[in-house]
């Protein structure tokens, strides 16, 4: 449902044996594949049931550093590396940032394909590669598939709905609220996906945990001046890191 044809898909980790030589046969898979970039998505949880029904859980985070380590950086390079988790809190996200590319949101069917576009041209963007592997970019130029990739002017578009929220009825628009800030912080680890964001994601994890208004007014507040304060800075490394004359890469 993402766009990737089934044939090129791999689902793996059916009883322990698989789960157990998941680290292996990634390996091996992307050794032999010499030309291939691959997509992996790997559960934080994988549950191993040993003889005698009993489960042995074994952290995807752990396995998909592991894979990494034991990748060539050439190897590497071709790869990128999601970990599924229901857990975000601040200190899951760190973890998970130092094992992995990126977290796949909390998404449904209908932007999972927007969501997961964003963080393949993140990992393989078009100015590197001339064309983002594996995307079809069918009468696109860069410009064009760059807007694909959540950006700091969407976060400051979803601060401003944000704001435009709590001036209105916010009695009848609490629910809505809080659901929005919830996707704030899905583009978030979409956008910036490392530590910077932790103070970020602990504050909004703090609001969606609370049914009092005024408290969540007075989060806002807060929280609105740290995402603006990051952007900032996100914008400025960016700039600092950018040139125009940075060479490209033409995939054969």
């Amino acid at each position: 449902f993402i766009g990737i044809p089934p044939d090129q898909c791999i689902a793996f980790g059916d009883g322990r044996d698989e789960i157990m030589g998941f680290e292996d046969y990634v390996v091996k898979f992307i050794e032999t594949h010499k030309q291939s970039f691959i997509f992996l998505i790997v559960d934080e949880h994988l549950n191993a049931v040993r003889k005698l029904s009993t489960n042995e859980s074994i952290s995807g985070s752990t396995v998909v550093k592991n894979i990494r380590k034991r990748l060539s950086q050439e190897e590497e390079r071709r790869l990128i590396a999601l970990i599924r988790s229901q857990k975000d809190s601040p200190s899951d996200i760190a973890t998970y940032s130092t094992c992995a590319h990126g977290i796949l949101p909390d998404i449904t069917l209908a932007n999972a394909k927007e969501s997961l576009a964003s963080l393949w041209l993140k990992r393989f963007p078009p100015s590197d590669f001339a064309v983002s592997p594996g995307y079809e970019l069918k009468n696109q130029n860069y410009e064009s598939s760059r807007n694909l990739v959540v950006s700091s002017q969407d976060l400051a578009q979803k601060i401003v709905d944000i704001d435009t929220l709590f001036k209105s009825n916010i009695d009848n628009n609490f629910d809505l609220i809080k659901q929005v800030i919830s996707d704030l912080k899905k583009e978030l680890l979409v956008f910036k996906f490392d530590e910077s964001i932790l103070p970020i994601i602990g504050m909004i994890n703090v609001i969606m945990c609370e049914d009092h208004l005024e408290f969540v007014e007075d989060c806002w507040s807060d929280l609105r001046l740290r995402v603006d304060s990051a952007i900032d800075v996100w914008d400025s490394d960016s700039d600092a890191s950018s040139s125009p004359d940075k060479p490209t890469t033409i995939l054969s």
